[in-house]
């Protein structure tokens, strides 16, 4: 029979090692995640900057067309 003892720290001593192991793998993958995440943020932005940079370009145009037509 295995005492109560021996049996949590064996436990103990298996989840440490695989918090550690899980540690030092898990840290070079999220970091190539992590970048691969800002660098889809940053085309992203780029993508709205360039659309709302486009769409204030041609709302005065549309807008000048609509008060001529009015007129």
């Amino acid at each position: 029979m295995i005492d109560n003892n021996l049996l949590i720290f064996y436990s103990q001593s298996v989840f440490t090692i695989f918090i550690i192991v899980f540690e030092i793998l898990g840290a070079h993958r999220f970091r190539r995640v992590s970048g691969l995440v800002q660098e889809r943020v940053e085309r992203c932005l780029c993508a709205r900057k360039t659309n709302s940079q486009t769409i204030h370009a041609e709302m005065p145009v549309s807008g000048a067309s609509h008060n001529l037509a009015f007129a």
